[in-house]
């Protein structure tokens, strides 16, 4: 029996059927909707011989090389014309490319209604509705106070009161962080700091579209000094700790697996806590979460949760099925320019570069631009190792390549 894999980790877009995620985000990231179908191509990772990936576009010619020489044996591609955010479009191709599969089951980043429509079988005992609560951010405060985590200062608001509350954090002349109730690593965060902001004047114009109940979390903006990732499932007590480096937009592009003990063992505990709350709200899977340090010593464990499927989790998995060693890092290399490098032009020329080099590591396992190759943002991913200067060689030969 087959299974097949869809990984949409932009799911938290779709868990708001009003649509009022995809407003907003545009205000951050124009055309989000499409940057995000990038992720969906790292389906493969979860895939094994006579297995689906229900993705993006085929795996290019250099990362199937790639594959092979490492003896990682992967799944058929069935790619998707239909972006998944155009849904019924979505839905129909899906069930017109997969009728007739002995599939046993699917498995998905997460349960929107969007994949509701094509899960057959599924063990969940939670509903669609029930899974988009867990995934909201403004119930975190109440998760860290109840466990007597450190959380930064908060305040919950709708976006009938979202102005007049606004008014008073510009009152306090400090920077704060808006988020909306779902939302998706640094692209989900709002920088705010005046009210001639230009992300909040684009804001407060798309405010009358938004409906009036929809949540938000104004939160304090707090200097980091490190941030980490974990991955977690509530089945196990396995756990893993990644470090992760941020540009100054806000947007992660480098993570680093942690392997001291001590640093291990306290987030192993924090995710005991956090997988006791899950179960007992009727979840049962993986999750992932973020904390961070700030500038005076203070550790905050829980920032982010994820109850999904999460990129980091996908990286984990690449690393697995890859085979590659314990001192791995994976850097995603953004640039603007022109035109948006398709998936199977970036690894034709990169493919010089491609190295299983214990010192001078390279495997690039994704590059991508805009769907619809709409001029703007290009991402280059790939898996290196800890070696500093080695990966300023790399990012300067990518650079060179693409004259970014």
């Amino acid at each position: 029996m087959s299974k097949a894999v869809f990984m949409n980790l932009s799911i938290d877009q779709l868990f708001d059927p009003a649509g009022n995620m995809r407003k907003i985000f545009s205000v951050r990231i124009p055309q989000s909707e499409h940057l995000t179908r990038v992720s969906e191509d790292l389906a493969i990772f979860l895939t094994g011989p006579g297995d689906y990936a229900i993705q993006y576009r085929e795996i290019p010619s250099g990362l199937q090389k790639v594959f092979q020489d490492r003896g990682f044996q992967f799944g058929k591609v069935i790619p998707m014309i239909a972006n998944p955010f155009d849904q019924k479009l979505w839905i129909d191709e899906v069930h017109q490319k997969t009728i007739g599969l002995n599939l046993s089951h699917w498995q998905v980043a997460g349960m929107s209604q969007l994949e509701k429509e094509i899960v057959v079988k599924n063990n969940s005992i939670i509903t669609v509705e029930q899974f988009a609560e867990l995934n909201k951010k403004t119930w975190l405060p109440e998760l860290a106070d109840k466990n007597g985590w450190n959380f930064p200062i908060s305040e919950i608001a709708k976006t009938g009161d979202l102005t007049s509350k606004l008014s008073q954090w510009f009152a306090k002349k400090l920077p704060f962080v808006l988020k909306p109730s779902w939302s998706s690593g640094g692209g989900g965060n709002l920088y705010l700091e005046r009210t001639d902001d230009s992300i909040y004047r684009h804001l407060v114009s798309r405010l009358e579209q938004i409906q009036p109940g929809f949540e938000w979390i104004i939160q304090e903006k707090i200097d980091r000094t490190q941030d980490w990732s974990i991955t977690a499932s509530t089945e196990n007590d396995v756990i893993n700790v990644y470090t992760v480096f941020y540009d100054k937009s806000g947007l992660s592009y480098r993570h680093q697996k942690v392997s001291q003990p001590i640093v291990i063992e306290a987030y192993n505990k924090i995710s005991s806590a956090i997988g006791l709350k899950l179960k007992d709200l009727g979840y049962n899977g993986v999750f992932g979460f973020d904390s961070f340090s700030g500038a005076n010593g203070e550790h905050f464990p829980v920032t982010d949760l994820n109850v999904r499927w999460t990129k980091t989790h996908l990286i984990e998995a690449a690393i697995e099925k890859l085979k590659l060693h314990t001192d791995v890092e994976s850097y995603r290399f953004r640039f603007q320019q022109t035109n948006a490098i398709d998936f199977e032009t970036g690894f034709r020329q990169l493919s010089n570069l491609i190295s299983s080099d214990a010192e001078r590591l390279f495997i690039p396992y994704q590059a991508s631009g805009m769907h619809n190759d709409l001029p703007g943002q290009t991402e280059i991913s790939f898996f290196t190792n800890s070696n500093l200067l080695w990966q300023s060689e790399v990012l300067a030969k990518i650079q060179k390549i693409w004259g970014a």
